[in-house]
């Protein structure tokens, strides 16, 4: 895909074909976003920034993709851009489809049964998941730079 259209089209096939498998129901919405608000009338924002890959929002059950990552896509060559497409956009979707596959097998309206890590929504998991991503992003920038 070469367009944020393209790649929100994209993302939205391969979650709804990872939700089907799994038997749940695919995402309500992908955006490709800089900062999220939960909800409209909420003072928090989720801000992603590098090395944050997207995020779920498990509160409309929506995957929100960075847009620095999409930027960081749409600037490379063809070549690079096949590589960087299946090393960093997939995985992300894919992870954060997890994470709603996640959400709609074990969700209550008590958001502490949701994720075993502990109630706080962007806890151990997500660290984890932010520390592993932004170390091999690294990496790999230097390899397709050189």
């Amino acid at each position: 895909p070469a367009t944020y259209r393209g790649i929100i089209r994209y993302a939205k096939r391969l979650a709804g074909i990872i939700c089907v498998k799994e038997g749940v129901e695919p995402p309500t919405d992908i955006l490709i976003r800089s900062t999220v608000k939960p909800r409209k009338d909420s003072n928090y924002i989720w801000h992603l920034s590098i090395p944050t890959g997207g995020i779920y929002d498990f509160f409309n059950e929506r995957i929100v993709i960075a847009k620095w990552l999409v930027d960081e896509y749409l600037r490379r060559s063809e070549e690079q851009r096949y590589r960087f497409f299946c090393d960093y956009l997939v995985d992300v979707i894919a992870h954060e489809t997890k994470h709603h596959i996640q959400w709609k097998k074990t969700a209550s309206f008590d958001e502490e049964e949701a994720y075993p890590f502990g109630k706080k929504y962007a806890s151990e998991c997500f660290h984890r998941c932010i520390e592993r991503r932004g170390s091999q992003y690294e990496h790999n920038i230097r390899q397709i730079s050189s």
